[in-house]
């Protein structure tokens, strides 16, 4: 009787909650929790009736996220949920066995999935002890999107889970086949684009923050970075640590330094004030990591493509004096 009377109650609590969950949800046959990877499913799936979104309420290196029960169960009957993994999107890997374990949906983890995605993330010369941040490793990057030719890498790898017999649509195979090509065709495109732009020879640039690795590994972009991380979270900083940065922007005529779009942080605007004392002129480029692009974006006619062309290859231009 009291075993009839826990499950009983368990079925209450699990029916008021159900109950109480007011969330609208329109459920997607694919799930990904970092934009470029919704544009690359989305241009195989041209022309089909697949859908594809953003895995619900998250934002990058969160390592919990709030789901309603309706969006539960949206991800959990999915066909698949991409994510990139390296401590990027660790929200899904912490709930593998309350919420994903023998579901329907079939993860897959980018990190372990693609060999030679993902590269170790680089730390500049200036940041040993005088920069406050000693043994300081950054592991995998995450952040491979930035670089074409990874985008590039991934293309087959989708095409072949979407066309899976078994747990794809292989139905779509000829349509996603063409839109394979296209996909192809854009990027190689971009790839050659940012390749005839930054190489070995240009100019050195000043970053805010360690996201550009990519760009030097696939492209010879020349960085030195302010923050000794992916993001701009130095608050607290010596003058010695300031001056050693502001002694390699001088050293370097670096006039331009690129910030991540609509993001700053007390040591690179520290940098910045020291550089319009020795009157440097320093002027902010915003370049547009993409980890998101809102639906009211996309309705525009903004996308990977066009950000990265419009946007992120004009910042490099400027930084690294390229002749127009």
């Amino acid at each position: 009787m009291k075993k009839m009377m826990i499950a009983i109650l368990c079925l209450l609590s699990l029916g008021t909650l159900f109950a109480c969950d007011t969330t609208t949800v329109t459920a997607k046959n694919i799930y990904v929790t970092v934009y470029p990877l919704e544009y690359i499913v989305k241009f195989l799936a041209t022309g089909t009736d697949i859908t594809v979104g953003m895995v619900p309420g998250v934002t990058s290196h969160e390592e919990s996220v709030d789901w309603s029960p309706k969006q539960i169960i949206a991800m959990t009957e999915a066909n698949y949920l991409f994510y990139v993994g390296a401590n990027f999107d660790v929200y899904i890997d912490n709930q593998i066995e309350a919420i994903f374990q023998n579901k329907s949906v079939e993860l897959c983890k980018l990190e372990t999935a693609v060999s030679g995605l993902l590269i170790e993330g680089l730390i500049d010369e200036h940041q040993g002890t005088e920069h406050a941040v000693s043994e300081v490793t950054l592991g995998l990057d995450p952040h491979f999107w930035i670089s074409p030719k990874r985008m590039l890498m991934l293309v087959d790898f989708f095409y072949e889970k979407l066309v899976d017999p078994d747990h794809g649509y292989p139905e779509y195979a000829e349509i996603m086949e063409t839109n394979r090509l296209g996909l192809i065709a854009q990027l190689s495109d971009l790839d050659a684009t940012f390749d005839s732009i930054i190489n070995l020879d240009s100019k050195k640039v000043m970053t805010s923050t360690n996201l550009y690795g990519y760009l030097t590994v696939d492209y010879g972009l020349n960085t030195c970075s302010i923050s000794p991380g992916y993001h701009e979270e130095a608050d607290q900083f010596t003058t010695a640590q300031k001056e050693l940065i502001v002694a390699e922007a001088t050293e370097n005529n670096i006039r331009y330094i690129i910030y991540e779009l609509n993001s700053s942080s007390p040591l690179s605007n520290a940098i910045f004030d020291a550089l319009v004392a020795l009157g440097v002129d320093p002027v902010k480029l915003e370049f547009d990591i993409l980890h998101t692009l809102k639906e009211s974006e996309q309705e525009l006619g903004h996308n990977y493509y066009n950000v990265m062309v419009d946007t992120n290859l004009e910042v490099i231009k400027t930084a690294t004096g390229y002749p127009e």
